[in-house]
């Protein structure tokens, strides 16, 4: 496919994800936790409006989580009325957000979301139409990147760490390396840094990478020493912009970074997560249970929830997405063991497998329509 058509496609398909996610952003109800993350967007919107920038890195509230997501909501709010905060009264559960006494500041957060939300599916597109349109239909992924949630920039900037990789993999270990091959990788370590400024769970695609450059540093192992440097600076500079990207850890580092730790480690054993009863599999029903099933109230946002279908591609596709793109299939892997292993098994978890998993579901249905007009020629 040439380099224009193969553009074209995407920017289509990541319009038609966008417009999913906006239509969705106006008729989804209102969520849980969404009230806590507008309202700190909104926080650091007014500190922003008044240049009172000790309020963004001194702000207490939330820190177990950080906070570039809630920043980028907060670059969206700036363009709309101020508010001091939004009440229960503003956001009434179970009330589509257009029709909310906070549907003003609620939607405009959301369509930052539905933005994000959309550009993973151009992302995704790019690299596989098919795999773009199974993202850009996906009901979890229309869900969580269409509210307010913590999953829509580190859902992009995790799949772009990626992307950014492997060009650097292929070109470092090829015969010739190209000399700006250097790029790539610092592009993809600010993109991992983002990530894992967005939301910790995410960064598990910085380990699927790690696995990726191991495994052909052991196939190749000249300059072993010089690669294991390129790719521990590398590291070093990811960790470099989570710092930049997290003002909440500039001043009160360890406090606060300690703090948020401690926090996702005991938060398993709270009677939150141990009275939910979801047991060790429950990511692989959540896979396959349309959106619609568990909250039947948003039933007429979805056109249709392919959401089974395409775990049933995705896992078959695993040895078509070895062959070709391993990476990906590690990243596949290591986001399954994660979600399987992990005692929190919230919905919007299994947003970290998902790109790896329509890539794969995306590549297989490739494979076989490459096949059967092989046969039928």
């Amino acid at each position: 496919m040439k380099t224009w058509t193969k553009l074209i496609l995407a920017v289509i398909i990541g319009l038609v994800g966008l417009g999913i996610r906006l239509d969705a952003s106006s008729r989804l109800t209102i969520d849980a936790d969404e009230d806590t993350y507008i309202n700190n967007a909104l926080h650091y919107a007014d500190s922003i409006r008044n240049g009172n920038w000790k309020q963004i890195y001194k702000y207490d509230q939330n820190v177990q989580h950080p906070v570039l997501n809630k920043l980028a909501y907060s670059v969206a709010l700036l363009g709309v009325d101020p508010a001091v905060g939004l009440k229960d009264k503003d956001m009434v559960r179970k009330i589509p957000a257009s029709q909310t006494e906070g549907a003003l500041w609620v939607l405009t957060a959301r369509r930052m979301a539905a933005f994000l939300g959309g550009a993973s599916v151009f992302l995704l597109a790019w690299i596989n139409p098919i795999a773009g349109l199974f993202l850009a239909f996906h009901s979890a992924h229309i869900r969580f990147t269409s509210e307010i949630y913590l999953e829509s920039l580190p859902a992009l900037t995790s799949l772009a760490a990626m992307m950014a990789y492997i060009p650097w993999r292929k070109s470092e270990f090829s015969e010739k390396p190209g000399r700006l091959r250097w790029l790539w990788l610092a592009a993809s370590a600010i993109f991992l840094g983002m990530t894992a400024a967005g939301k910790y769970i995410y960064c598990v695609v910085g380990l699927a990478i790690l696995v990726d450059f191991i495994t052909h540093l052991v196939k190749n192992k000249q300059k072993m020493g010089q690669r294991l440097i390129t790719i521990t600076v590398w590291g070093l500079l990811a960790v470099a912009m989570f710092f930049v990207f997290n003002p909440i850890i500039w001043i009160y580092t360890w406090e606060r970074l300690s703090a948020s730790i401690l926090f996702h480690i005991n938060y398993p054993s709270t009677d939150n997560v141990v009275g939910s009863g979801r047991d060790w599999w429950y990511p692989l029903y959540l896979l396959v249970r349309p959106t619609s099933v568990a909250y039947p109230w948003n039933k007429d946002v979805f056109l249709f929830e392919p959401d089974a279908w395409i775990t049933l591609l995705g896992f078959l596709g695993v040895p078509v997405l070895w062959r070709q793109k391993r990476a990906y299939a590690i990243w596949f892997g290591v986001s399954l063991i994660f979600l399987l292993i992990w005692a929190t098994k919230w919905d919007q978890y299994v947003m970290i497998i998902l790109p790896s998993l329509c890539l794969s579901a995306g590549m297989l249905v490739e494979w076989v329509g490459r096949w059967g007009w092989s046969r039928f020629r």
